[in-house]
């Protein structure tokens, strides 16, 4: 989701980024926000199944408590589309980053 220039392929340290967006922001800024926004805008303006949701947050395990989830699949390129169509709500909508922000 966070792609970047190492061996990884994507974001493993995120502290000179968060800093950096901190610098930009007249409000207190917390990267757990963005997260929430995420979840919030993907259910609530999207529409999009929570288990989609769930599964692109990484708060699925094997332990979910519901067996029909735990024998759903879901490809790479289903959850890309999901992404591509949040991001693009997100990029022609914006957010309201910092009243959320001020809530925490």
């Amino acid at each position: 989701m966070f792609p970047a220039e190492n061996k990884a392929g994507h974001l493993l340290y995120q502290a000179k980024s968060v800093r950096k967006i901190k610098a930009e922001l007249s409000f207190k800024f917390y990267l757990h926000l963005c997260r929430h926004t995420f979840i919030t805008y993907a259910i609530s303006k999207l529409k999009i199944h929570g288990y989609l949701v769930k599964k692109l947050v990484n708060h699925i395990s094997g332990m979910s408590g519901d067996v029909t989830f735990d024998y759903m699949g879901v490809d790479d390129e289903s959850l890309r589309e999901v992404v591509l169509k949040i991001e693009d709500f997100l990029l022609k909508n914006g957010t309201n980053c910092e009243k959320e922000a001020s809530q925490i």
